[in-house]
């Protein structure tokens, strides 16, 4: 996160070259994230610097008000006339500068929505044995396609609203299991045993063949988002 100064379009020096370049170094730096499947933090990244950006430019019509010099009253129209103090260049640049790079963000921001869509289409959340859509707790079996021999599980507590981002759900590893249908159910038989008020689910991943792989640290991000959407109906 924060590849750039949260100020870097703000502070001197205001040259528009320099702008210019230290925006396309953001850009190519999230490029390289993407292609490298870190989908969320340069997802984090370009929604940071668009609310950013968006700020800047909703604030030029409150600038450029303030700029205006009163200079007499029409009386056809009963409304005042005003002069514009000349524009300033480093503020106009400024401005050309946040044009461009909301564009370019924007277009940044399809390509990895459109990537992370992509792969939720080839991972699924499942409730076992049955759904219990009352229960606010639980846990999640993680299926790690990659290995036959273990299952990570991680428990999570339904938030209080579900008016929060997504990202703010707490998922907490607490244990690893066999990676098979005996464990799991005694795992679920044991837990429920419990707090019958839990929640049970698995993610699986099933990538075809010629799809490049993931890391898990970003997999469970996706399980994350998938959760969240699943326990949010």
């Amino acid at each position: 996160m924060d590849i750039l100064k949260s100020s870097w379009l703000l502070e001197a020096p205001h040259d528009y070259e320099l702008k210019y370049y230290r925006m396309m170094a953001l850009v190519e730096r999230i490029k390289k994230m993407i292609e490298s499947n870190n989908l969320h933090t340069s997802l984090l990244e370009v929604e940071s610097e668009l609310l950013s950006l968006r700020a800047i430019k909703n604030r030029r019509a409150s600038i450029e008000n303030k700029s205006r010099v009163i200079t007499g009253i029409d009386v056809e129209l009963m409304s005042l006339k005003y002069n514009n103090i000349a524009v300033d260049y480093n503020l106009d640049s400024m401005y050309n500068i946040c044009d461009i790079a909301i564009v370019v963000l924007e277009d940044l921001f399809k390509i990895i929505k459109d990537k992370w869509r992509f792969i939720e289409t080839h991972c699924y959340i499942t409730e076992i044995p049955n759904v219990r859509d009352l229960n606010t707790k639980g846990f999640i079996l993680y299926i790690d396609p990659n290995s036959d021999i273990s299952i990570k599980v991680y428990s999570y507590i339904e938030p209080v609203s579900f008016k929060i981002n997504w990202n703010e759900l707490i998922l907490n590893e607490v244990e690893t299991i066999d990676n098979s249908l005996k464990s799991i159910s005694e795992f679920v038989i044991k837990k429920s045993d419990v707090d019958y008020n839990n929640r049970f689910f698995r993610f699986d991943i099933k990538f075809k063949r010629n799809v490049e792989p993931f890391n898990n640290i970003y997999m469970i991000t996706v399980m994350k988002h998938m959760l969240f959407k699943h326990i949010r109906k």
